[in-house]
Protein backbone atom coordinates (compact mmCIF):
# COMPACT_ATOMS: atom_id res chain seq x y z
CA UNK A 1 0.00 0.00 0.00
CA UNK A 2 2.75 2.50 0.74
CA UNK A 3 3.92 2.04 -2.84
CA UNK A 4 1.08 2.74 -4.73
CA UNK A 5 0.87 5.77 -6.49
CA UNK A 6 -2.92 6.82 -5.41
CA UNK A 7 -3.87 8.55 -2.49
CA UNK A 8 -6.69 6.94 -2.10
CA UNK A 9 -6.72 2.70 -1.47
CA UNK A 10 -9.12 0.30 -1.65
CA UNK A 11 -8.95 -3.11 0.01
CA UNK A 12 -11.10 -5.70 -1.08
CA UNK A 13 -10.65 -9.22 -0.09
CA UNK A 14 -9.71 -11.40 -3.13
CA UNK A 15 -12.59 -14.48 -2.36
CA UNK A 16 -15.00 -12.87 -4.45
CA UNK A 17 -17.68 -12.34 -1.63
CA UNK A 18 -17.69 -8.85 -1.93
CA UNK A 19 -19.07 -7.45 -5.38
CA UNK A 20 -16.48 -4.51 -7.11
CA UNK A 21 -19.72 -3.01 -8.67
CA UNK A 22 -19.68 -1.78 -5.11
CA UNK A 23 -16.34 0.57 -5.17
CA UNK A 24 -18.18 3.48 -7.29
CA UNK A 25 -20.71 3.33 -4.99
CA UNK A 26 -18.22 4.12 -2.11
CA UNK A 27 -15.98 6.16 -4.49
CA UNK A 28 -18.97 8.61 -4.80
CA UNK A 29 -19.66 8.80 -1.01
CA UNK A 30 -15.83 9.18 -0.46
CA UNK A 31 -14.42 11.70 -2.92
CA UNK A 32 -14.70 15.58 -2.36
CA UNK A 33 -16.28 14.39 1.27
CA UNK A 34 -14.85 15.20 4.83
CA UNK A 35 -14.73 10.87 5.15
CA UNK A 36 -11.14 9.36 5.59
CA UNK A 37 -12.56 5.90 5.10
CA UNK A 38 -15.71 4.14 4.10
CA UNK A 39 -16.44 0.76 5.17
CA UNK A 40 -18.56 -1.66 3.04
CA UNK A 41 -20.61 -2.89 5.70
CA UNK A 42 -22.06 -6.51 5.43
CA UNK A 43 -24.49 -6.24 8.71
CA UNK A 44 -26.86 -3.45 7.62
CA UNK A 45 -30.76 -4.52 7.74
CA UNK A 46 -30.35 -8.67 8.29
CA UNK A 47 -27.84 -10.22 10.68
CA UNK A 48 -26.67 -13.53 8.37
CA UNK A 49 -26.00 -11.22 4.39
CA UNK A 50 -25.64 -13.72 1.50
CA UNK A 51 -24.03 -17.11 2.45
CA UNK A 52 -22.24 -16.31 5.17
CA UNK A 53 -23.97 -18.66 7.02
CA UNK A 54 -25.27 -18.86 10.97
CA UNK A 55 -22.22 -19.61 12.30
CA UNK A 56 -20.12 -17.58 10.72
CA UNK A 57 -22.53 -14.55 10.88
CA UNK A 58 -22.98 -15.53 14.66
CA UNK A 59 -18.74 -15.55 15.47
CA UNK A 60 -18.64 -12.31 13.23
CA UNK A 61 -21.27 -10.72 15.00
CA UNK A 62 -19.84 -11.72 18.49
CA UNK A 63 -16.55 -10.25 17.70
CA UNK A 64 -18.25 -7.16 16.81
CA UNK A 65 -19.96 -6.38 19.86
CA UNK A 66 -17.32 -7.42 22.09
CA UNK A 67 -14.91 -5.15 19.66
CA UNK A 68 -17.57 -2.35 20.56
CA UNK A 69 -17.84 -3.02 24.20
CA UNK A 70 -14.45 -3.25 24.63
CA UNK A 71 -13.18 -0.48 22.34
CA UNK A 72 -16.05 2.41 21.82
CA UNK A 73 -18.25 1.74 18.19
CA UNK A 74 -16.74 3.33 15.52
CA UNK A 75 -18.16 1.34 12.82
CA UNK A 76 -21.30 -0.90 12.29
CA UNK A 77 -18.18 -3.77 10.69
CA UNK A 78 -14.80 -3.20 11.70
CA UNK A 79 -13.65 -6.64 10.60
CA UNK A 80 -14.55 -6.08 6.94
CA UNK A 81 -12.50 -7.12 4.28
CA UNK A 82 -13.43 -4.23 1.99
CA UNK A 83 -13.33 -0.51 2.58
CA UNK A 84 -11.64 2.73 1.01
CA UNK A 85 -9.43 4.71 2.52
CA UNK A 86 -6.98 8.07 2.18
CA UNK A 87 -3.52 6.31 2.07
CA UNK A 88 -2.14 8.98 4.22
CA UNK A 89 -4.01 7.23 7.45
CA UNK A 90 -1.46 4.59 6.69
CA UNK A 91 1.50 6.22 5.85
CA UNK A 92 1.37 8.78 9.56
CA UNK A 93 -0.13 6.16 11.82
CA UNK A 94 1.60 3.00 10.25
CA UNK A 95 3.82 2.98 13.76
CA UNK A 96 0.82 2.10 15.87
CA UNK A 97 -0.50 -0.71 14.02
CA UNK A 98 -0.07 -3.80 15.10
CA UNK A 99 0.74 -5.34 11.36
CA UNK A 100 1.02 -8.65 12.04
CA UNK A 101 -2.76 -9.08 12.70
CA UNK A 102 -5.89 -10.96 11.12
CA UNK A 103 -7.89 -7.60 9.98
CA UNK A 104 -5.95 -4.66 8.96
CA UNK A 105 -9.38 -2.37 8.78
CA UNK A 106 -9.60 -2.98 12.81
CA UNK A 107 -6.03 -2.09 12.94
CA UNK A 108 -6.90 1.37 10.92
CA UNK A 109 -9.44 2.06 13.02
CA UNK A 110 -8.24 1.39 16.74
CA UNK A 111 -4.55 2.07 16.35
CA UNK A 112 -4.22 4.71 13.64
CA UNK A 113 -5.72 8.12 14.33
CA UNK A 114 -8.66 8.66 16.70
CA UNK A 115 -10.60 10.63 15.26
CA UNK A 116 -11.24 9.15 11.79
CA UNK A 117 -14.47 10.31 10.18
CA UNK A 118 -16.11 6.96 8.58
CA UNK A 119 -18.88 6.41 6.17
CA UNK A 120 -20.51 3.25 5.29
CA UNK A 121 -21.50 1.68 2.32
CA UNK A 122 -24.04 -0.84 2.65
CA UNK A 123 -23.86 -4.34 0.94
CA UNK A 124 -25.18 -7.87 0.01
CA UNK A 125 -22.11 -10.25 1.31
CA UNK A 126 -21.82 -13.02 -1.31
CA UNK A 127 -21.39 -16.95 -1.42
CA UNK A 128 -17.37 -17.57 -1.68
CA UNK A 129 -16.60 -18.93 -5.21
CA UNK A 130 -13.18 -20.16 -4.11
CA UNK A 131 -10.72 -21.02 -1.91
CA UNK A 132 -11.91 -21.94 1.65
CA UNK A 133 -12.24 -19.38 5.41
CA UNK A 134 -8.62 -19.39 6.69
CA UNK A 135 -10.86 -18.36 9.90
CA UNK A 136 -9.47 -21.21 12.48
CA UNK A 137 -7.84 -21.53 15.44
CA UNK A 138 -4.40 -20.06 14.65
CA UNK A 139 -6.50 -16.74 12.89
CA UNK A 140 -8.42 -16.32 16.32
CA UNK A 141 -5.38 -16.73 18.95
CA UNK A 142 -3.94 -13.80 16.10
CA UNK A 143 -6.77 -11.92 16.44
CA UNK A 144 -6.86 -12.30 20.41
CA UNK A 145 -3.12 -11.14 20.13
CA UNK A 146 -4.03 -8.27 17.99
CA UNK A 147 -6.93 -7.21 20.60
CA UNK A 148 -4.45 -7.10 23.39
CA UNK A 149 -2.28 -4.91 21.80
Amino acid sequence: MKKAKSNNIVVMDCDLQHNPNYIIKMWKKFNGSEYDIIIANRFSNQKILGNLGFIRSFVSLSTITLINLIFGKKTQDPLSGFFLFKKNILLKFEKSFFLNGYKILFDIIYNGKTNLVIGHQDIKFNKRKYEKSKFNLRIIVIFLRQLIY
